[in-house]
């Protein structure tokens, strides 16, 4: 019987139709390719929401936003913080890593 591949958190991957023995190693590379798919998928919408939390924090800043109630909204550090302000510089948030 074949299982429907899971993404924990993320529901299920669209059903396979059960596929002969002989077929296994296409199965599973069919499975590999779907995983990659959504993962990468996924990765887009997490880079998206990375970047409008970046804007959304600049934008607090500039508004006069407390720094320390700045940093607790976003989940992020001080020191993060200081990076996102820089100009011109892409910041990894361990919120967002």
């Amino acid at each position: 019987m074949h299982q429907q591949l899971r993404i924990a958190g993320h529901g299920s991957l669209p059903q396979q139709a059960a596929i002969p023995a002989a077929a296994v190693p296409e199965m599973c590379s069919r499975d590999v390719w779907l995983a990659s798919s959504y993962l990468e998928s996924v990765q887009w919408e997490l880079d998206a929401a990375h970047e409008s939390l970046l804007q959304a924090v600049r934008r607090a800043a500039e508004a006069g936003a407390d720094p320390r109630e700045l940093c607790k909204a976003a989940n992020i550090t001080p020191g993060e913080l200081d990076d996102i302000l820089k100009p011109g510089t892409q910041v990894a948030t361990q919120a967002a890593s």
